[in-house]
């Protein structure tokens, strides 16, 4: 008689794993998301409210509403996934940080062509911040073997 042993489904990986060394920026930058777009989003919405009659700066405002309400689902989504170690949450992380430079090189565009309002020190800056949170951590959620044996769900 041949005994058969069984086979575990999931691999188990060596190495490091669990919200833990610099795993645990991203994930404090994760949970500080919803209110900092919440934040952005309440702060266009007053403007919106401001504008009065001015339907070219409505629909710009209009566009970042809509824009940042999706960044805000997006962020509490986010949030979901990192408590649930899924697999998804990598790369929706890496998507929305993406997402995010992108709109704000788009919007601070916007303003510059539609307005001819001139690109501000304080854009150059967020632009310029964006770009390098993405530069630092997209290639940490790609790489690192810490995300790769966390988010396993």
């Amino acid at each position: 008689m041949t005994s058969t042993a069984t086979i575990p489904t999931t691999e188990t990986r060596a190495g490091p794993k669990g919200i833990r060394g610099w795993m645990l920026l991203p994930a404090i930058g994760t949970f500080l998301g919803p209110p900092r777009v919440a934040n952005s989003l309440f702060d266009t919405v007053r403007a919106a409210r401001d504008v009065g009659g001015n339907t070219m700066v409505g629909a710009v405002l209009g566009f970042e509403i809509v824009v940042s309400t999706v960044f805000l689902g997006l962020a509490l989504w986010l949030i979901y996934l990192l408590i649930k170690h899924r697999r998804a949450y990598p790369k929706l992380f890496i998507w929305t940080l993406a997402g995010q430079s992108a709109f704000l090189v788009v919007d601070c565009t916007i303003a510059f062509i539609v307005f001819d309002l001139p690109f501000e020190p304080d854009d150059y800056k967020a632009i310029f911040k964006s770009l390098l949170v993405c530069l630092v951590w997209i290639p940490y959620m790609l790489h690192s073997k810490r995300v790769r044996n966390t988010f396993i769900n």
